[in-house]
């Protein structure tokens, strides 16, 4: 149950479901504008944990900070999801990467353009200040064997090496906006005429909390990520009040039905390579190597330091080289009790991605050779995925490009969820344009109602 300092709580303009990236920056924005913004927040108040070094990946069950969800694999496999819990969300424990889409991927999206997204990210930037790091040896040595240039790694970090959270970096508090925590959105309430048709319409007028309680406000926002925000829009698809709305109805039920994650193949560094890594490493991932194989977007990723130097409870292993891909068609799909990654499987991504780890495993044999001989088995291959979800409320097929349901008023989405598929790249700096984005359309369209 949700307390308030003194007497009846005001109705707010905007409640925000989720405190991550996307829920930052979308409280401190309408607060900024004049909105009565409350934030709800399902996991705890992190505010007053020390933040880590960027270099660490606190992904544990011990971590308050962090999640872990149980997904199935390609081939059926129990596969590890971390996500965020409290106030910055995965920002509070992810690898701080900032790569953002590249121009020529953002101008394919529905009602979006090239130069929207920039100005948005330009205002994420001012507050999440990314820092370019030194490339490692490795990855200087890496590109030159390739022959392909390095992308330069930049990082959301502070001076000392802490991650720069983004609650803390755009602090809503300080603009009035109020945070609830351990405050789960169980539903959306709904309300509407029993009509379809032209004449029926549907509105979110707030939430349920897992604990039953109802809130209320003008609008309602959901940036509970990736995969929480779609089970809130299927369960939403279930409402009897949608029952009369089919159209609304098929759109709200599709949501999960074609998320994306990109795939990664990591290769064990070879021992006589170890020398090249950073001593001291800004974050887990600093360069990276793009690389195009058949028309499709990789990147080689040499990774700072081995896992187990950054995850606790990991046992020793080798550190290790990944190569991704970043427009997959293999779809993932989020149900309300199952999430499912590439459930619908594309051969052509294995292929192109084997096709890049040959390239990147006969670049290492190569360096390998060159320092001293390559041991038989040191370049082993692992298959996993990059921790990316995100397209599960895709703009131009669930939402629209201001994060808008069609029929359903009153509701946006501001997440991982409405970037569409084939990125181009991970998904985090473009969690802060596309919520800087709908944050500048909510305040727009509502500046009498949010002026006071």
């Amino acid at each position: 149950m949700i307390s308030y300092s003194s007497g009846a709580p005001r109705l707010p303009d905007v409640i925000i479901v989720g405190a991550g990236p996307a829920g930052a920056v979308l409280a401190r924005r309408l607060a900024d504008a004049g909105a009565e913004v409350r934030v709800l927040e399902a996991g705890p108040d992190t505010r007053e944990t020390p933040r880590q070094p960027a270099a660490l990946l606190p992904l544990s069950g011990d971590e308050p900070a962090a999640r872990q969800i149980a997904a199935r694999g390609r081939a059926g496999e129990t596969v590890s999801v971390w996500r965020g819990r409290g106030p910055g969300g995965s920002g509070a424990i992810n690898g701080a990467a900032w790569t953002p889409a590249p121009a020529d991927v953002v101008k394919t999206w529905p009602g979006c353009t090239a130069d929207r997204y920039a100005r948005a990210l330009g205002r994420a930037e001012s507050v999440m200040l990314p820092v370019e790091v030194s490339p490692s040896p490795l990855a200087v040595t890496l590109s030159g064997v390739l022959g392909e240039p390095m992308a330069p790694g930049r990082l959301t970090v502070e001076p000392d090496g802490r991650r720069r959270d983004p609650w803390t970096a755009y602090c809503p508090e300080r603009a009035g906006a109020t945070l609830h925590c351990s405050a789960g959105v169980r539903e959306l309430l709904l309300s509407g005429s029993d009509a379809a048709g032209p004449g029926g319409s549907i509105r979110a007028e707030g939430v349920v909390l897992d604990d039953g309680e109802r809130l209320y406000g003008g609008e309602v926002v959901l940036a509970a990520g990736a995969i929480d925000t779609a089970r809130l829009l299927r369960r939403a698809a279930a409402n009897p009040v949608v029952q009369a709305h089919p159209e609304v109805r098929s759109t709200l039920s599709s949501a999960g039905r074609d998320a994306r994650e990109h795939p990664e193949t990591l290769l064990d560094l070879p021992g006589s390579l170890h020398t090249l890594l950073h001593e001291a490493p800004a974050g887990i991932l600093g360069a990276r190597i793009p690389l195009t194989i058949a028309g499709r977007r990789m990147e080689v990723r040499p990774y700072e330091r081995p896992f187990h130097a950054a995850i606790p409870g990991l046992p020793e292993a080798s550190a290790q080289i990944g190569v991704a891909l970043l427009d997959p068609r293999s779809v993932s799909i989020v149900e309300d009790d199952r999430l499912t990654l590439s459930a619908v499987t594309d051969d052509s991504d294995r292929e192109v991605l084997d096709a890049g780890a040959g390239l990147v495993a006969d670049a290492l044999a190569t360096l390998a050779e060159a320092r001293g001989g390559l041991a038989v088995g040191e370049v082993r291959r692992h298959t996993g995925y990059s921790q990316h979800l995100y397209a599960t409320a895709p703009m131009g097929q669930v939402t629209d490009a201001d994060g808008r349901v069609e029929g359903l008023d009153g509701l946006r989405v501001a997440d991982a969820a409405i970037l569409p598929p084939g990125l181009g790249a991970g998904p985090y700096a473009s969690v802060f344009a596309v919520a800087e984005a709908v944050a500048e359309s909510i305040a727009a369209g509502s500046r009498a109602g949010l002026a006071r």
